[in-house]
């Protein structure tokens, strides 16, 4: 039963002659969720596994994301988007900030909301973000719950487009 559902879901796979595999390997299990994934210009898989960060999948192994620490940063902090942008970086919007992945080099690297200096152009205005719109003009888009916002590419700077928070009444 459950292959039919998934033969009416995934036409093409059907149509194709393909099959389903099960992924193994001790990271995900069955009571794992699965929230958001994307597939990168290399043919990655990019999972975030909710309650364990972020993991890619090379066809054969999962990798987590770690910092050199050995810590995730990405860990409990539910994605709610990626995006692979043109300059070769994987960007994560999460419920705790932003994070940018340079796939060149392995560094991660945390954007988050500066308390202190809410005008500061290199951080964003809000560390709750529904996620990444998508990119144009050297511009990556953000929609948070009273933002929407820009980093641009080669500025490395925020810019806030649409504020909502100054209308608290709405």
């Amino acid at each position: 039963r459950l292959l039919l559902v998934a033969a009416l879901l995934c036409p093409s796979l059907a149509a194709t002659g393909g099959s389903f595999i099960q992924v193994s390997g001790g990271l995900v299990t069955p009571y794992d969720s699965i929230p958001y994934m994307h597939q990168d210009s290399f043919g990655y898989l990019w999972l975030n596994i909710e309650a364990k960060g972020v993991s890619r999948y090379d066809g054969k192994t999962f990798d987590s994301l770690v910092t050199p620490k050995g810590k995730s940063e990405i860990s409990y902090a539910r994605v709610t988007g990626m995006h692979e942008t043109t300059d070769g970086a994987l960007w994560f919007a999460t419920r705790n900030g932003l994070h940018r992945y340079t796939m060149a080099t392995g560094e991660l690297k945390a954007f988050s909301k500066n308390i202190d200096n809410p005008q500061d152009p290199g951080a964003p205005p809000q560390n709750f973000n529904a996620g990444i719109a998508g990119e144009s003009a050297n511009k990556l888009w953000f929609v948070g719950s009273r933002f929407i916002y820009y980093y641009e590419l080669s500025g490395h700077t925020f810019k806030v487009v649409l504020d909502r928070s100054k209308n608290k009444g709405e």
